[in-house]
């Protein structure tokens, strides 16, 4: 029994949270539950967990029509004359019995209970016809069950004045939920999880601004798979709350006998007609032939293939046209999910009769499988064409109990508002999910209420932020092709075919073919090792076998897996997926494959466990285009693999080629002082302020050191600021020199910066940003990228100007709290910028003494001002053409020519430090002299014009 009471727990948080969402008050409904569930003791043993409903439910939905027989009746066996009402539905029962009186002797019970289900008429007995009762009581009979399990439903009182008709069908819902979870066989065959139900049931009637609907007037409701009727249920709930006196008519059709049955028991305990729930298959005869309908929902099953019914869809296809249900057109064999949405759409109303909204749950398939002759072309065509299809919700995968695919939300409606009609809505909520606290079959996902609301917000609002975008129909349609179809990149905002193309436009997918001859195989383990030729696979492929060839030059690989062939890697075969990029692709082939194993493009991929790459991926055009974006990524790749492979070197395996007997402790200790000596020089790199301290220009370094230093040797704050101040001042240098370089009249404007008191923070980076608006840093692309939007470097900048001047300009001495606040607010923004700019570390600042020219070239001598070390390194640099000594110089590894940085930077003899100095320009005396200054704040003259 433990099971069935954890049930019951989870059945009465399931109710408080709907009754924390104003669904309905449930008066008794949880001693009532408790009672039924109380039943799985007598059961247990004799009938297995997934079994129990063959008895609880039945029984209940009878002593329920027997509770409201004997109220009627004040108590007395109805004989025949009178009519009970079940909320609209009258129920009459001509047997003369009651279900006491049907129970009380074990012997005749079999017979009698049969009698008394006659007694309600066709309608309801064939809802314990589809349930198996009499089966069931038979077997009840046989293991001595009956006259236990009789008796104890006898005791429960399900009257009206106990239990109000919507208390009861709420509770035969959450039982034939509660059965559906301990059923790990049919769960996910007929029952939809609640959370999907009700989201998909508040987009049906909530994703459209609320219709008016005349007092009195009834709307109709059609599920043409309605399983246990949950949608119908959520439909219902939500149409009664948002309509006032309107009458709510259910309609469905169900192919499973069990499952109709339980939905026909609901539809009697709720008052509906159950004559309106109909067995049957929708697409070989529809039981609904004439209907049309305001609201139409389904949740159809995925893939079903339909060769069974092919000749009669077919017939209907061929013969009827758009007069039957099939106009438009038949899909594949092996999927009809396109033959159920053709079926609901054919149940609309015409716009002028109110017309009506559809809401069905579909797989990815639906979406875009097909070529432009297809079917499925057609008919998403057709639907586009006609402005049916309204908007199509992507939602999380593992939702569905029996499956672990992503689904959509597909909503179509004849009647359109103005500002909707000729578009499409498409949300990506595939994030909108939180994990379940226990796997339910295929369901590890549930959308919790608020998830809920905000998808619906976004439908209802057609929002235009990032999770949703507004397409109009024509560009769903190719125009050279024809084919329509919904890719998965079209939920995605920040792709267009603009700025994107499809992959299919650059490389080529290899097909797989026979093998005449045995030959390597490619497998992902061996992209993952890094194999760098064919002749080291050690599988082999047989002949006559189907794989994909692969040379060098291909890109290899599967979900986020990929690699580019080294161009002599030899010929393979494979399982995966080969592409040979084009003539024109083929330098930016390695880009492609990092950007296939990105996060941008498994998105365009999620409609699918598999993450199938399809033809349609869409690739940013300049990421295939950008020559130099190519150059610069194999530069990095190529700098990233070599710091790998030096680290391998670093940190050899000492168990590799060697046998346990060469294996000698004292070895083994000297290696790991080793690894851990070599670990203690790489830490440093892990720290963007040691990181500085190492490569970065001088006057950075130094005062980088300062900074990490000053938590002992005291005042931090004051180090923070001087460490952003030198890092501007050194990216303002550059950009000054570059900017007079590039035009000798910018100097006297430049020079205009410096007047006054001395140059400020904010007047270095107004020098940058006129640097790059005049293009004078195009050698500099690093520089030249830094931006002052949001999220760039330059916004952090910003910040640290700000909170220097309201350091400065605050009144009163500053507490050493005041001070740490401030510290806590700097310390995160230069950590940012110190790793944003860790290109500096390759930006090398040259003092150059002399130049000379030295076998054919020109060599500079020169102490290279890079680190925090005070004593300069002196290298020896060769140059295209001859430079002034005596200046200090740029050498970045992107340009041929050194850029000389007089007079914004220069080195120079200090006297009062008695050694040579950085010296940058702080203030401008008059037209040819100015005043430089030392990170220890030494002054000294400079000419400005030489």
């Amino acid at each position: 029994m433990a099971k069935a009471r954890d049930l019951y727990i989870e059945m009465q948080w399931g109710w408080a949270q709907h009754e924390e969402s104003g669904r309905v008050s449930r008066g008794g409904d949880s001693s009532t539950a408790a009672f039924i569930w109380s039943v799985a003791d007598l059961l247990r043993g004799t009938y297995k967990e997934s079994e129990y409903w063959r008895v609880i439910l039945p029984f209940t939905v009878l002593r329920r029509l027997d509770c409201l027989l004997a109220s009627a009746n004040g108590d007395s066996v109805s004989d025949g004359g009178d009519d009970v009402a079940a909320g609209a539905q009258l129920i009459r029962n001509s047997s003369g019995l009651s279900l006491a009186q049907a129970l009380e002797d074990s012997a005749e019970a079999r017979s009698k209970l049969e009698a008394y289900i006659v007694g309600f008429g066709p309608d309801i007995q064939s809802v314990f016809d589809g349930f198996s009762f009499l089966d069931e009581v038979d077997r009840l009979q046989r293991t001595r069950l009956l006259d236990v399990v009789g008796p104890r439903f006898l005791e429960l009182d399900l009257g009206t004045a106990t239990v109000t008709h919507d208390e009861v069908s709420h509770l035969f819902e959450e039982l034939v939920r509660q059965f559906a979870d301990l059923s790990n066989e049919t769960r996910g065959e007929h029952f939809t999880p609640r959370d999907l139900v009700e989201l998909v049931a508040r987009l049906l009637v909530e994703g459209e601004r609320l219709r008016r609907v005349a007092g009195g007037s009834s709307i109709s409701v059609f599920d043409p798979t309605c399983g246990t009727g949950g949608m119908l249920a959520a439909t219902e709930d939500l149409l009664r709350a948002n309509t006032d006196d309107v009458a709510v008519q259910l309609y469905g059709q169900e192919l499973n006998r069990q499952t109709w049955a339980i939905c026909r028991a609901d539809m009697a305990l709720k008052g509906h007609s159950a004559t309106n729930i109909l067995w049957g298959d929708s697409l070989v005869e529809d039981g609904h032939a004439l209907g049309k309908f305001d609201y139409i929902v389904a949740n159809p099953p995925f893939g079903m293939g339909w060769r069974q019914v092919r000749d009669l869809v077919d017939d209907e296809h061929r013969t009827l046209g758009f007069a039957g249900r099939f106009g438009a057109g038949v899909p594949r064999l092996n999927d009809g999910s396109f033959l159920f949405l053709q079926h609901m759409i054919s149940k609309m109303k015409p716009p002028e009769e109110g017309g009506s909204r559809l809401a069905v749950i579909l797989n990815e398939s639906p979406l875009f499988t097909g070529t432009a002759q297809s079917g499925e072309s057609k008919i998403r065509r057709w639907i586009i064409e006609n402005d049916l299809l309204d908007a199509v919700v992507a939602l999380p995968d593992q939702l569905l109990f029996s499956t672990r695919i992503p689904i959509f939300v597909w909503l179509l409606s004849n009647r359109k508002p103005e500002g909707r009609q000729g578009t499409v809505q498409l949300v990506d909520a595939r994030g909108s999910f939180t994990q379940t606290r226990r796997s339910l079959g295929g369901k590890r996902n549930q959308i919790m209420p608020d998830q809920a609301k905000a998808i619906l917000r976004q439908v209802r609002d057609q929002d235009h932020d990032g999770n949703s975008r507004v397409l109009p129909n024509t560009e769903f349609v190719d125009p050279e092709s024809g084919r329509c179809a919904i890719e998965p990149w079209m939920f995605m905002a920040e792709v267009d075919r603009e700025t994107h193309r499809p992959l299919h436009e650059f490389a080529e997918f290899c097909r797989e073919v026979v093998l005449d001859s045995a030959a390597p195989l490619l497998r992902l383990e061996d992209l993952d090792s890094g194999t760098r030729a064919a002749a080291t696979l050690t599988e082999q492929a047989e002949t006559g076998a189907r794989l994909a060839s692969c040379v060098g030059g291909d890109i290899v690989g599967y979900a986020h897996t990929w690699r580019l062939l080294p161009d002599d890697f030899g010929t393979a075969a494979t399982r995966l997926t080969v592409l040979r990029p084009g003539h024109e692709a083929r330098s930016n082939a390695l880009l492609l494959s990092r950007w296939l194993a990105s996060p941008d493009c498994q998105r365009q991929q999620a409609t699918s466990v598999v993450r199938r790459l399809n033809r349609q991926t869409m690739v940013p055009v300049e990421l295939m285009t950008d020559k130099a974006l190519a150059i610069a990524a194999v530069d990095l790749i190529e700098a990233r693999d070599e710091s790998l492979r030096q680290i391998d070197r670093l940190f050899p395996d000492p168990f590799e080629n060697v046998s346990l007997q060469d294996l000698v402790p004292s070895n083994l200790r000297t290696e790991a002082l080793k690894a851990r000596a070599v670990q203690s020089l790489l830490r440093p790199l892990d720290d963007v302020v040691q990181r500085a301290e190492l490569q970065y220009p001088y006057q950075i370094a130094q005062l980088a050191r300062d900074f990490r230093l000053s938590a002992i040797t005291g005042h931090p704050l004051d180090a923070g600021l001087l460490l952003a101040e030198a890092i501007v001042r050194s990216l303002g240098a550059i950009a000054a020199a570059a900017l007079t370089a590039a035009n000798a009249e910018q100097l006297a404007s430049t020079l205009s910066h410096f007047s006054g008191g001395g140059i400020s923070m904010g007047s270095w980076l107004s020098i940058l940003q006129n640097a790059q608006s005049k293009s004078a840093l195009e050698a500099y692309p690093e520089l030249d990228g830094i931006r002052f939007t949001k999220r760039g470097v330059g916004a952090l900048f910003n910040q640290c100007v700000s909170i220097r001047n309201r350091r400065a300009h605050a009144p009163g001495v500053k507490t050493p709290a005041e001070d740490n606040a401030v510290l806590e607010e700097l310390r995160p923004i230069l950590n940012e910028i110190l790793d944003q700019t860790t290109w500096l570390s390759q930006y090398e600042f040259l003092s150059v003494e002399s130049c000379n020219y030295v076998r054919a070239r020109h060599e500079v001598m020169a102490k290279r001002i890079n680190g925090s070390h005070p004593d300069w390194e002196p290298v020896v640099v060769p140059v295209p053409e001859p430079v002034e000594p005596n200046h200090l110089y740029l050498d970045t590894p992107t340009t041929s020519s050194l850029l000389s940085l007089h007079p914004f930077a220069l080195v120079e003899f200090c006297p009062k430090c008695q050694r040579h100095e950085l010296f940058v320009l702080d203030r401008v005396r008059n037209c040819n002299t100015g005043l430089a200054k030392s990170l220890k704040d030494c002054r000294i003259d400079v000419v400005l014009v030489t």
